[in-house]
C-alpha cells in the first residue's frame, strides 16, 4: 500500500478597508482576511482564488459606497508602511 502525501500551502491575504464620510457617524477600519479554505471559495465555482479574493474585497468597498462613504482597500502590508510614516 502506498501512502500519499501532499502539501497544499494554505493561501492567505489581509486586507484593510478605511471607510470616512457618507452617512458613518465616524471613520471605519475593517480588517478582511480571505483564505482558500473559505467556506464560500469552496462550494462556488471560482476560476482562481485571486478571482474569488478580488470579489469580496470590491463588495466590502461597495458597502461603503452605499452609505456615500469613500473607501479605500490596501494590502496589511501597505496599511503597515502607513502607520510607519511619520507625519
Amino acid at each position: 500500500m502506498f501512502e500519499v502525501s501532499i502539501n497544499h500551502k494554505m493561501k492567505t491575504s489581509t486586507h484593510i478597508i478605511i471607510a470616512v464620510g457618507g452617512y458613518l457617524p465616524s471613520p471605519k477600519v475593517e480588517k478582511i482576511v480571505i483564505t482558500d479554505q473559505d467556506e464560500e471559495f469552496l462550494e462556488e465555482d471560482w476560476e482562481s482564488f485571486d478571482e474569488y479574493e478580488d470579489y469580496l474585497l470590491r463588495e466590502a468597498v461597495a458597502e461603503y459606497n452605499q452609505r456615500f462613504a469613500s473607501a479605500i482597500c490596501l494590502t496589511e502590508a501597505q496599511f503597515e508602511a502607513i502607520k510607519e510614516e511619520q507625519l
